[in-house]
């Protein structure tokens, strides 16, 4: 038994005629209308399928419609060639018409660089998933080259891109021929950050007095992080959480641990393996270093820079000082290997963590510590 007919709605439907539906195997609506603009009388338009919805209906063109009526289109399976019926000039009242449209191709080509130096990356490995649920792996060239040619790149396909690389931040792209009617060479280039062996400063993370719950207001500067993990699931990290000078070293060391802990609690509710994470409280025992010059709360500090505390009360004023403690009191990772094997190694390991006890060393500690 049939269901009771559907009415596909306005986007398709007018108060004038559509007619000869025909819908072809990659989910393409074909059919012929006088209401939607055309060149006159009945034209063919086409409509594409998007989840239980259908795309703004597009009229076919010349040569496809004339200024007769066009109709009853039909395909070979889902290619590019058929045929239609058609009263256009020339034709002895309905006339059926064979088609064929010129094949279209597509290419997908770039290349590979470090960051940096901007020095080519032979013998990289790039990964193309398809929408279509196809995936091809290659490899540049000696001079950074890759290509994927016209038998791997498809019409209506978006394709993610993965580039990684031995010593490399992975990196990843994106590009689609969905709606690209015509021959086209994409072109994506990649530069890849080496992974450094200094940490690297997470975005600024702050605490209430004493405290280690991460914020939730902070959370979102994470996402960098966990895209990372994401796109490098080989890298193991250490997630480092540091203090200023003031209060006890035992008291500093025991926050900035839990502090590291909370991170690293949240990127494991976010679904990285616990195996890849180390947290690390180093306290006031290593004061930042300044890589590059920073202008905080009017003040500027030269890079080369280290705010270690005799650096720090040499300060000339106190509001100085206050800003180049807020400088010490950071969260940094650091890519500690890059050989992690899921399944493997996945042993969790976390310090043991010392219940701080003294109120009069909360006290000491000043807000964002």
């Amino acid at each position: 038994d049939f269901e009771e007919p559907e009415n596909l709605g306005p986007s398709i439907n007018t108060p004038s005629n559509e007619i000869f539906p025909f819908l072809r195997e990659d989910n393409i609506l074909f059919f012929s209308s006088d209401g939607h603009p055309g060149m006159g009388g009945l034209d063919i338009f086409k409509s594409e399928q998007v989840g239980a919805l259908w795309s703004k209906p597009e009229n076919m063109g010349n040569p496809v419609n004339s200024t007769g009526d066009d109709f009853g289109i039909i395909f070979k399976g889902t290619e590019n060639q058929g045929f239609l019926t058609s009263n256009r000039p020339g034709s002895r009242s309905d006339d059926i018409y064979s088609f064929s449209f010129a094949p279209v191709f597509f290419t997908l080509q770039g290349t590979i660089r470090d960051n940096e130096t901007k020095v080519v990356l032979p013998k990289t490995t790039i990964q193309l998933i398809g929408s279509d649920g196809t995936m091809v792996q290659s490899e540049s060239d000696k001079d950074g080259k890759y290509l994927f040619d016209k038998t791997v790149i498809k019409e209506n396909t978006t394709y993610e891109i993965l580039v990684s690389r031995e010593k490399y931040f992975s990196a990843r792209g994106q590009e689609t021929t969905v709606g690209v009617e015509k021959s086209r060479d994409f072109v994506y280039d990649f530069y890849l950050e080496a992974i450094p062996q200094k940490p690297i400063e997470l975005p600024e993370i702050l605490y209430d007095l004493a405290k280690w719950d991460l914020k939730p207001q902070y959370q979102d500067s994470l996402n960098g992080l966990i895209i990372t993990l994401q796109d490098n699931p080989t890298i193991i990290v250490e997630l480092a959480s540091h203090t200023d000078t003031r209060a006890s070293d035992e008291f500093n060391d025991t926050l900035s641990q839990r502090r590291a802990q909370s991170v690293v609690d949240y990127l494991i509710q976010r679904g990285i393996n616990p195996s890849r994470l180390v947290a690390k409280g180093y306290g006031e025992r290593v004061p930042r270093e300044l890589t590059k010059d920073i202008v905080r709360d009017g003040y500027t500090f030269k890079a080369g820079t280290i705010l270690t505390e005799e650096f720090i009360n040499s300060l000339p004023d106190e509001k100085m000082k206050e800003t180049a403690h807020q400088l010490n009191r950071r969260t940094e990772f650091k890519v500690l290997s890059d050989d992690f094997v899921p399944g493997e190694n996945t042993i969790e390991i976390r310090p043991r963590i010392q219940v701080i006890t003294d109120d009069k060393e909360k006290e000491k500690e000043k807000p964002n510590q």
